[in-house]
């Protein structure tokens, strides 16, 4: 009521908003899994939910919200959404047929569930948008490796109208292992920007500006094909996509590891899902290059393998995971675990296959953006039970109990928390930095959650920042670990 009070009195109070109000627990349990302390808030959290005639609004064009402290004072505001007002009526696309084109990209699953219409609000940072369009939200769920997968969720145009949303034809080959792709794209609002994407190779070095290239595979594994994908932006903020399947022969295999070097920052990034997520990657990545912090690994689509996150015969964790201080994984999951596209050595890396992995080389800091991996409960089995097995040395495990969308501004949003935001904020403790990215850049309904471990005499990795950042804590793994926290923040 104070929030709603105060926008009303600076006519700031948005229409057909609802403000609801949520909060972030603290729980934590001893190494036996009894209660060290009883869950305990935090803050709360008042965020204005939208809907235009019905229709949900979302995005981060339209997050209205508060935080408060504990003890009641207002802590953090964010304010982003436009005046906004009808247009005109549009055609939109029957649901079967969204249920059609959703479906294309997950390539190789069957999703369930139908889409659901929504208007999507582009970030403020795109100052010419004009227009907001109904939009279809994709996900649903589909089976991995025999269980039931919740699938990241991503945004179609609802309609077709040429004034709106553009139109994209993709014209690519390839000789050998080299690919020239061009896109042509009609209608919508220009200039328009491109965002190229590979099954084998990440393409995020192409400027935004390109509407053709040319690149040489990368199969990590002896491919025979090559999926490139072209995702256009127009000045509105509205997305489509186009894709061709090429036959490849030869091609130069990817790199195979950087060896560690002590007393270096590294990170990596495994995009697994070939066909959404590339703003999340190219995002994270770039900005961690522009700090100077080295690239350990960077693998997408087909090339991102569950292998590279487990120990073992065939794990290849202190090659990949384990070799980098912070490493961002994009793709599906549920309350076991998180898939991958190639089957290296299968398609989901559950959380048993990582029990003793984490840590106990270089990893930090595992960060997923991934739907429900880290949710209280799982076929009988707590947080604490299926993901605590799996600290050697690990710090901060982040991810989320609920669904995740791709929202292409995450994982900038991410590590520009904490690295520095804008270049003139201060970097954020990992922990915040997460929390801070979800308030952004993800619906206000989604819950994200850090866990945590508990050493002697309650040392921990609560506060960490990124090396350099500020103070980091130390190592816990084996008799050192006394118990698991966990923050849950909606």
């Amino acid at each position: 009521d104070q929030f709603a009070r105060v926008l009303r009195e600076t006519d700031l109070l948005p229409e057909g908003g609802e403000p609801r109000a949520t909060h972030a627990f603290f729980d934590a349990v001893d190494a036996n899994g009894q209660p060290m302390v009883q869950q305990t808030m935090l803050d709360t959290h008042v965020d204005f939910h939208f809907n235009l005639g019905g229709i949900p609004l979302i995005g981060p064009g339209a997050k209205v919200g508060v935080v408060f402290g504990a003890g009641g004072e207002p802590t953090a505001l964010q304010y982003a959404l436009r005046k906004l007002k009808p247009a005109q009526d549009v055609p939109v696309i029957p649901l079967e047929e969204a249920a059609r084109r959703c479906a294309r990209l997950y390539p190789n699953l069957q999703p369930s569930g139908n889409p659901r219409l929504v208007y999507f609000a582009p970030s403020l940072l795109l100052p010419a948008v004009q227009k907001v369009i109904p939009c279809y939200e994709c996900g649903g769920e589909a089976l991995v490796d025999g269980k039931q997968v919740s699938l990241l969720r991503t945004l179609i145009p609802a309609t077709d109208d040429p004034a709106l949303a553009p139109q994209v034809k993709l014209d690519a080959a390839a000789q050998g292992a080299l690919v020239a792709a061009r896109a042509v794209v009609d209608g919508g609002a220009p200039p328009y920007t491109y965002q190229w994407l590979s099954s084998s190779v990440d393409l995020s070095s192409f400027p935004a500006n390109a509407p053709s290239i040319e690149y040489e595979v990368q199969p990590r594994a002896g491919a025979a094909t090559e999926t490139v994908r072209v995702v256009v932006t127009d000045a509105n903020g509205v997305q489509v996509q186009a894709a061709q399947t090429l036959a490849i022969t030869g091609g130069t295999p990817a790199l195979v590891f950087l060896p560690a070097v002590g007393g270096v920052s590294d990170y990596g990034c495994e995009r697994a899902v070939s066909n959404m997520g590339a703003g999340q990657q190219s995002g994270f990545n770039s900005r961690f290059d522009s700090e100077g912090v080295t690239r350990r690994f960077n693998w997408t689509g087909l090339n991102a393998w569950e292998r590279d996150f487990k120990e073992g015969a065939t794990g290849l964790d202190s090659l990949y995971a384990d070799n980098a201080d912070i490493v961002f994984y994009i793709g599906h999951g549920y309350g076991g675990g998180f898939t991958f596209e190639s089957s290296q050595d299968d398609g989901t890396l559950y959380y048993t296959d990582a029990a003793g992995a984490w840590g106990d080389r270089d990893l930090e800091w595992l960060a997923l953006l991934s739907c429900q991996v880290l949710q209280d409960d799982y076929a009988g089995q707590k947080w604490y039970q299926r993901w605590g097995p799996s600290f050697d040395g690990l710090h901060l495990l982040l991810g989320f109990e609920t669904n995740a969308h791709d929202w292409p501004a995450f994982g900038g949003t991410f590590a520009d928390w904490v690295l520095g935001r804008f270049g003139f904020l201060p970097a954020m403790p990992v922990r915040t930095s997460w929390f801070l990215a979800k308030w952004q850049q993800q619906p206000a309904a989604d819950i994200a959650v850090v866990i945590g471990v508990l050493g002697p005499a309650g040392c921990s990795n609560y506060g960490d920042y990124f090396w350099g950042k500020g103070p980091v804590g130390p190592d816990l793994r084996g008799g050192d670990i006394h118990g698991y926290w966990r923050v849950t923040y909606q």
